[in-house]
């Protein structure tokens, strides 16, 4: 805490010497003043001796989603991916730093070149942006409430007897954005800011169904235990299977940069570090929507 010195202002004739010892003293004291408050986010990891590093430090977009990463409100970050970079942080010399911002900005920021790092679904229009690097896949799901309702989930969907709640800004690709427009036509349709507002509603009865990658949600059920036991999942095969990963920037990361870290990220996540720590944390009602990385190579047009 700083400490008051009494200082008096200098009057015209008093002793120079008394007054500006005093104020060399009001300035020591200042110079080793706590700071007012403590940073947003948690300090940077040691790297590994001799670890050459990257050429400057890498902004990371960082927004919640999911159990990959949560964002308080603070600012501070926390998940599966954060602790991924920890450890690539260690491995490579590299310094991450994160810019939190809402989910769609998030996304956007990326497209816009303003950003060096994202984690996201793959799409053609990111692919241009940035190189891709897929850790994991997904099935997307509607989400309801238990009714005594006989009416299959899908057949209330199509009927337009769900008012359905989704995140802005997440995008599985065309068959979703298709999906999306017959709802909005409808006005069947509400977009929130994330998914602890889709959560919070279905809670409360504010909404009555999503769409969304189970496994994206799961972070926002652990938060309503009240509602493990009322969910419905219902697969939306015609929706695909969407590919998750890491995308680096084209535009605004070096050339050297962009190789050491796709070379890092390659070798991290073939040791599999990523994927246990992501699939240890699924609850069970999540997990029909997991989809591993041994099972990317048909989805990704590999042998």
């Amino acid at each position: 805490m700083p400490v008051a010195l009494p200082c008096a202002r200098k009057r015209k004739g008093a002793r120079r010497p008394a007054w500006a010892l005093c104020m060399a003293g009001l300035a020591l004291v200042s110079a080793h003043a706590a700071p007012l408050a403590p940073p947003k986010n948690p300090a940077p990891a040691t790297p590994v001796s001799g670890a050459p590093g990257c050429s400057r430090p890498i902004s990371v977009a960082a927004s919640s989603n999911g159990l990959l990463m949560e964002v308080d409100r603070q600012g501070a970050v926390s998940g599966v991916f954060p602790e991924f970079l920890e450890e690539l942080s260690r491995s490579t010399g590299c310094r991450f730093v994160y810019e939190a911002m809402p989910r769609a900005r998030a996304l956007q920021t990326f497209l816009e070149g303003d950003v060096d790092m994202i984690m996201a679904v793959q799409l053609p229009e990111r692919d241009a942006a940035g190189a891709f690097l897929p850790t994991h896949g997904g099935r997307i799901a509607l989400i309801t409430l238990k009714t005594r309702s006989t009416t299959p989930p899908l057949t209330q969907l199509a009927n337009g007897d769900l008012m359905v709640n989704v995140v802005r800004g997440y995008d599985y690709g065309p068959a979703y954005r298709s999906q999306l427009e017959t709802l909005r036509a409808i006005r069947r349709l509400e977009e929130v800011k994330d998914t602890d507002t889709i959560a919070r509603k279905l809670s409360i009865g504010y909404a009555q169904a999503t769409i969304v990658a189970p496994s994206q949600f799961a972070a926002s059920v652990q938060a309503h235990p009240e509602l493990v036991d009322k969910l419905v999942v219902t697969p939306m095969p015609s929706l695909g299977t969407t590919i998750n990963g890491i995308y680096l920037s084209r535009s605004r990361l070096s050339a050297a940069d962009r190789e050491r870290l796709t070379q890092a990220i390659r070798k991290a996540l073939a040791e599999g570090g990523f994927w246990r720590q992501y699939e240890s944390r699924i609850p069970a009602w999540a997990r029909p929507g997991l989809v591993a990385p041994s099972e990317l190579a048909p989805v990704l047009g590999q042998p």
